[in-house]
């Protein structure tokens, strides 16, 4: 059974000879873990069963800072983290008067969703948004302004995941012709006890 058959079965609830896994690491700790073990790539020395592309594009600014495909400038963190650190995002206030949402990178996409057609190790594809809905909107519009704007913008609120869902939704209409298992969305909405933000 290949990786991606074993995590179809799962999916579909049926018997398989083992539990398939996943261990998405950071970039320091999979450059420390090929040290230590000497392999040159990581997913295939521990087995790993998904094999994902993340759409993304980032443009270098000053040194150490880069600004995605949506303008929010990012700073990359001291703690040796992949993520980084928003140092700036454009929709200052809560209208778009100053904003306009970026078309689809359509030859990004398209390249990124031919690779994943072309994944020849057997594993599970996944096309990735890692910045859903939440994430997205706090990225463009700080994370103190949108959990304000929620109180006190709520239409404007509306309107800013109106379009986030309109942007995915002509990504998802770009790709999903191509020969992929799965449209992997990631968000957070959540700290340590629940919710960030009441339902």
């Amino acid at each position: 059974m290949t990786p991606r058959e074993a995590i179809i079965s799962a999916i579909n609830h049926r018997d398989a000879p083992y539990t398939p896994w996943q261990l998405d690491m950071t970039s320091g700790l999979a450059d420390k873990l090929r040290k230590v073990y000497s392999c040159e790539n990581i997913d295939d020395f521990i087995g790993n069963h998904m094999f994902r592309k993340k759409y993304k594009h980032f443009t270098s600014t000053v040194e150490g800072r880069e600004t995605d495909n949506f303008g929010v400038t990012w700073e990359k963190s001291t703690d040796g983290g992949d993520v980084g650190i928003i140092v700036d995002y454009p929709i200052k206030n809560p209208d778009f008067k100053d904003y306009k949402f970026p078309e689809i990178n359509t030859s990004l996409a398209i390249h990124l969703a031919d690779s994943l057609s072309d994944q020849k190790a057997g594993r599970f594809t996944l096309f990735s948004v890692t910045m859903g809905f939440f994430e997205r909107a706090w990225s463009l519009r700080g994370m103190e302004n949108i959990m304000m704007d929620m109180l006190m913008e709520e239409k404007f609120c509306y309107e800013l995941f109106e379009k986030i869902e309109e942007h995915h939704l002509a990504l998802l209409d770009t790709v999903l012709d191509y020969d992929f298992d799965a449209f992997y969305f990631g968000d957070d909405w959540g700290q340590q006890r629940g919710l960030i933000m009441g339902p």
